[in-house]
């Protein structure tokens, strides 16, 4: 069953006074078995993207990691130096980071790391976007897969006896000469790192590298199959914004920090694909993903509470057609080319005779055959849906010639499809309710408002949902 999302609700003056009777009347040691019993139901309900935990895909005793680093820039030994120190330092100095980091973002202190005239170059941000990236990766891998990543002098050192230059393209036949000579059970060859630096409304920066596995064998317990196994080369990105201060005109992250919390994400994402064999589904190269418009219904129900009992209104309440969703999905690493926006993806369905409804079953799945159908017409490799359920609207006075109480509930469902094969790669539902008191001569605009709002609610949630099923490719 898919689990709902967050309710929200305004603040109102109603008291629910049967918990505090529920607690005045409830003896002291069934109180105090409250808090061990709650900290059990934490820690043993999974998240709602857990995924179980299992023995790794791949054998990662010894792994080699190339090309082995040769020189650096001495702008970039210092940047790797300063991020070793910043990671040592000790756990009682944390108080004294936060205050300095609040006092960053007040515009009080510069960041003590960076000078103000620096400005690295894009060959020193690729480079030291790269050594990131392959400490971060060793790191995880060893700490995830318990992997023992061969030193860099010693890799060196064979591949000088094999006559192999560091960057240079190798067969497989090579590449298992050259793990039998080092006892490795997996070679991972990186490529050389591209990052981009952006500036749309706040600064931004893009990691982009391949791995290429041309040894890699499966973890010896004989559950894995050839479809689990990570791919043999496979690419990884990572995104990173920065967000505009407060009371200052200068970003608070600077183009090294950019960098290095993209290439952090990425090899979090390729540590994972590397002990999982999951990969998240937008980071191949030239991958295309349609929008569908949401489907919004028209109308909602009403049901009136009165002194005569409740009373079901259908239709009762008609919904704008200019309703602004406020749902953006997280599509990174892709580009506007490789997005298909909603009307796009409406024309095409258009020319087809295809309704918005047509793409819905009756219990709110996707219509996985017409999905199929559709994939060489909108030239796309996922198509994106939205829907939103039926809105209810609760209205009732809360005591005699009171105020009227308006509470709306909406559920909304979101779902990413694969079109060669229909597959629903994620689906979920986010729920929310509004609740606002009123008087009688303004009701029909509270209705809209509540309505709105709650609606507003559920697509967030629901993006956050999505931005959730992103980042478990990074766990």
């Amino acid at each position: 069953m898919p689990k709902y999302g967050r309710v929200y609700k305004m603040p109102t003056e109603t008291v629910n006074s049967s918990q505090k009777i529920l607690l005045a009347r409830c003896p002291l040691q069934y109180l105090l078995t409250l808090p061990p019993l709650l900290c059990s139901l934490i820690l043993l309900s999974p998240g709602a993207h857990a995924w179980p935990r299992r023995a790794p895909v791949l054998l990662l005793r010894r792994v080699a990691l190339l090309p082995a680093p040769n020189a650096i820039d001495p702008h970039v030994q210092r940047w790797l130096q300063q991020d070793h120190e910043r990671e040592a330092v000790p756990s009682q100095d944390t108080l004294q980071m936060r205050s300095s980091r609040i006092a960053r973002l007040l515009g009080t202190q510069r960041p003590e790391a960076h000078t103000p005239t620096e400005r690295p170059t894009p060959l020193q941000l690729q480079e030291y976007g790269q050594a990131v990236f392959r400490t971060t990766l060793a790191r995880r891998l060893h700490a995830r897969s318990r992997a023992t990543i061969i030193p860099d002098p010693e890799a060196r050192q064979v591949l000088d006896r094999m006559a192999l230059p560091p960057g240079s393209t190798m067969d497989r036949d090579t590449a298992r000469d050259l793990c039998a000579t080092l006892t490795a059970d997996a070679l991972i060859v990186l490529s050389p790192a591209r990052v981009t630096m952006y500036e749309d409304r706040t600064p931004g920066a893009l990691f982009e590298i391949t791995l290429y596995l041309p040894v890699r064998r499966a973890f010896p317990d004989g559950s894995i199959s050839s479809e689990e196994m990570p791919p043999e080369r496979f690419r990884v990105t990572g995104t990173a914004t920065a967000g505009r201060p407060l009371f200052r005109s200068e970003p608070d992250y600077t183009p090294r920090d950019l960098v290095r919390m993209a290439a952090e994400r990425a090899a979090a994402r390729a540590a994972h694909t590397l002990h999982t064999g999951r990969q998240d589904p937008l980071q191949n190269e030239g991958v295309r993903v349609a929008l569908a418009p949401a489907l919004l219904p028209e109308q909602a129900d009403k049901l009136l509470f009165t002194a005569e009992g409740q009373q079901r209104v259908p239709d009762a309440v008609r919904i704008p057609g200019n309703v602004q969703i406020p749902f953006l999905p997280d599509l990174s690493p892709l580009q506007p080319p490789q997005i298909l926006a909603p009307e796009r993806t409406m024309a095409v369905l258009s020319q087809n005779r295809i309704a918005l409804t047509d793409l819905w079953r009756p219990d709110d799945t996707p219509n996985e055959a017409l999905v199929r159908a559709l994939g060489p017409r909108l030239h796309a490799d996922y198509l994106f849906l939205t829907r939103a359920s039926t809105p209810e609207l609760n209205e009732g006075p809360l005591a005699p010639g009171a105020r009227t109480e308006v509470e709306a509930f909406v559920e909304v469902t979101g779902a990413l499809v694969r079109t060669a094969d229909g597959t629903v790669l994620w689906q979920d539902r986010a729920r929310a309710t509004m609740k606002e008191h009123t008087l009688p001569a303004s009701l029909e605009v509270v209705e809209q408002r509540v309505m709105l709002t709650a609606l507003r609610f559920a697509w967030l949630d629901l993006q956050r949902r999505f931005h959730a099923y992103r980042d478990s490719f990074m766990r």
